[in-house]
């Protein structure tokens, strides 16, 4: 079974990732964030980033993500030429990832960018409120959301306003609710 917990960044999907994968046993969560910082050590990937965003972007053979991510958040075009080069790469990781566990949980901002809808069996929505994100990103991070798309038709919305016991309690509840699809929904990979 593959669960994607998507949202804004600052929403607190990677805290409702952990408390899942503490519910729901041999679970194993997969940060796609991660698997991109990793894939800009690739030779492939720094030629053709280096390519559509200038030799400006490396440092000293490698990718600065710092210079990276100013020339690629400079508008939608250049984010979807970042996407078009470093989504395909990503996207196979993930089910590369995903196919070795029971249950996978994608901890992923990027729910339409990635296509993660074609893979999940269960999408989980956090959402906060932005005066509770402001007080968790910087002014950097949170211009960045206007970026991230929310899914329409999530299976779960978690809201995390308030506190971390609140929040336990609300993930947990999913939690059981996922086990009880587990029976009844067949695992799709693609």
């Amino acid at each position: 079974m593959i669960i994607t917990v998507t949202g804004k960044a600052g929403n607190g999907k990677s805290t409702v990732s952990k408390i899942l994968k503490a519910n729901l046993m041999n679970a194993n969560v997969i940060r796609p964030d991660i698997i991109g910082i990793r894939l800009l050590s690739e030779p492939d990937l720094r030629k053709k980033l280096a390519r559509a965003f200038g030799r400006q972007i490396i440092v000293k053979g490698k990718i600065s993500r710092r210079r990276l991510a100013n020339a690629a958040f400079k508008s939608k075009n250049s984010l979807s030429k970042l996407n078009s080069i470093s989504h395909p790469a990503m996207i196979q990781r993930i089910l590369n990832r995903a196919r070795r566990n029971k249950i996978s949980i994608i901890d992923a901002a990027l729910f339409k960018e990635l296509k993660l809808d074609r893979i999940s069996d269960v999408v989980v929505l956090v959402k906060a409120k932005d005066e509770a994100v402001r007080k968790r990103l910087s002014k950097s991070f949170f211009r960045r959301r206007k970026f991230q798309s929310e899914p329409k038709r999530p299976d779960f919305i978690i809201h995390n306003n308030s506190s971390l016991s609140a929040l336990n309690k609300d993930v947990k509840s999913v939690a059981i609710a996922i086990r009880k699809m587990q029976g009844m929904k067949q695992i799709k990979l693609a």
